[in-house]
């Protein structure tokens, strides 16, 4: 009786945590960290001030998110292109790949000059 009842708070726990757990630990991936890692060892806690302008604007997005993937069991892109224009859909795209892309350049260089 007591490993069931233990078994059902840990279930309980998982469960009012719901998608924000998946949703926080997907921001984690190897090249966030290394991109993190990087800006850290460069700038310090220079630019710590700047947590106080993201966070509410990331937390805002990534909630959002999770409330439309919950909702229509879809992801973002999915979603824009039913809902919406190709021309906004294409924007959304157009808008994002920069960020994409130029985050994952300077880390490649990065792994590049370490290869042996």
């Amino acid at each position: 009786m007591s490993k069931e009842r233990n078994d059902s708070k840990i279930l309980g726990f998982f469960k009012k945590l719901g998608p924000g757990l998946i949703t926080g630990a997907s921001d984690d991936d190897p090249s966030g960290i290394a991109t993190y890692s990087q800006a850290g060892a460069q700038f310090g806690l220079s630019t710590l001030w700047t947590a106080l302008l993201t966070f509410p604007l990331m937390a805002a997005i990534e909630g959002m998110c999770a409330r439309i993937g919950l909702v229509t069991c879809e992801g973002l892109t999915v979603t824009l292109k039913k809902h919406y224009s190709k021309p906004i859909l294409y924007s959304m795209l157009f808008f994002s790949f920069p960020a994409i892309t130029l985050i994952s350049e300077p880390i490649y260089r990065e792994w590049e000059r370490w290869q042996i």
